[in-house]
């Protein structure tokens, strides 16, 4: 039997190497051995979900190695509540016929399976025992597993996300200032991967929204538009796609969301977060308007910007008024489009504007009052001041 497993194991390697030389080539030969299996819902409670579990196979402890994967249709299985882990995926892996054991980490909703015993035949490939779902089950993630730290930039990085065409600035919503990251309940969502060398499996690629939730929504290749890739020596090196959920006829439900991003290669796998909010009711200003420079200086500015927050997409006019209460400037903007674009204050709405008033002559100093309406129910929904300068 040890003959049979070194002579599957030898063949894997030999199709999954990458042509590098040195002690380089000889660490990026990762070997094959697939384990697949079923997870299963509690028997007293059929509705917990079965996906988004990750599956872990590993010897006496995850200390000394272990490999996983995702059950469902973001993992290499792409089935639902079904799991396919590569044990030979860790790179400190010693493994040979024998028993193993198999588990799920407890989640988030305090449910997992608990390890049971798997045997390792050394024919290549193994069927695991359905792994049972019951609450307070599972393991402990393990620990991370220390890929070698020259290797560490071969895996994939989600480089950009963006939500209808607005970048999303992780800083701003995860540092110091918490800002919300409004987004409409039907974005299209532009992600670029890149990589290095290796390259990037694109069957690995997915965006997740509300992963281990009750409710949530998974897309892959087949669901992705504005697809492109750049070739690299062996996989492709960047990745453009988009999820349009207009498109698909989908649509994000009111309150907070998280969507995670995965792309991985041989190497292994990353994942990238993005913390958006979809907020319901009539549209409204996220807080407060406010106009850059200020002030403005005519002497030597030739235009200004307009920035506020708007809780969805929504058909805004702006109107100027001098003292007087006369319009000098109105605006209008379309929902979806820059003025009239969801974003909250993470991401807000700039208009520039070059001063030519709606007479056709140039903004003369003096203070301004501008507000925000809602067109469709002519309600207005932010107030700023603009200081005109000499």
């Amino acid at each position: 039997m040890m003959k049979k497993f070194l002579v599957v194991l030898i063949s894997a390697l030999a199709l999954t190497g990458i042509m590098l030389s040195g002690a380089e080539a000889q660490m990026l030969y990762n070997g094959i051995y697939w384990v697949d299996g079923k997870v299963l819902a509690p028997t007293n409670d059929p509705t917990i979900t079965i996906n988004g579990r990750d599956v872990v196979v590993y010897p006496a402890t995850t200390d000394a190695w272990w490999a996983d994967d995702t059950s469902g249709t973001t993992g290499r299985s792409g089935r639902n509540g079904e799991f396919m882990v590569n044990t030979l995926a860790d790179w400190r892996t010693t493994l040979t016929p024998g028993s193993y054991n198999i588990a799920t980490v407890t989640g988030a909703d305090n449910y997992g399976a608990n390890p049971i015993s798997l045997t390792i035949s050394g024919n290549g490939w193994d069927t695991s025992p359905d792994l049972q779902l019951t609450l307070g089950g599972g393991i402990g993630k393990p620990k991370e597993r220390g890929v070698p730290s020259w290797l560490l930039a071969e895996i994939p990085v989600v480089k950009s996300v963006w939500f209808d065409g607005k970048l999303y600035q992780k800083k701003l919503v995860e540092g110091a200032s918490k800002l919300k990251y409004v987004v409409s309940n039907q974005p299209k969502i532009s992600v670029q991967v890149t990589a290095a060398n290796i390259g990037i499996d694109k069957n690995t690629l997915a965006v997740v929204m509300d992963e281990g939730a009750a409710v949530t929504k998974t897309y892959t290749l087949s669901q992705f538009s504005d697809y492109s890739e750049v070739l690299g020596p062996q996989l492709p090196k960047e990745i453009d796609f988009s999820v349009n959920l207009k498109s698909l006829g989908d649509t994000i439900p009111d309150g907070d969301h998280a969507f995670k991003f995965y792309a991985g290669n041989s190497v292994g796998t990353t994942d990238e977060v993005a913390s958006v909010s979809v907020m319901g009711g009539p549209v409204s200003v996220i807080g407060i308007p406010i106009n850059n420079p200020s002030p403005l200086h005519l002497a030597s500015q030739s235009s200004v910007i307009f920035q506020y927050g708007l809780s969805k997409d929504a058909n805004i006019d702006i109107f100027l008024f001098d003292i007087t209460g006369q319009v000098v400037k109105k605006f209008a903007f379309v929902a979806g489009t820059v003025g009239g674009q969801a974003g909250g204050s993470a991401n807000p709405n700039k208009v520039v504007w070059d001063l030519t008033t709606d007479q056709g002559t140039r903004l003369a100093a003096g203070i301004y009052l501008w507000e925000i309406v809602d067109h469709d129910n002519k309600k207005v929904i932010g107030k700023g001041k603009l200081a005109a300068a000499p």
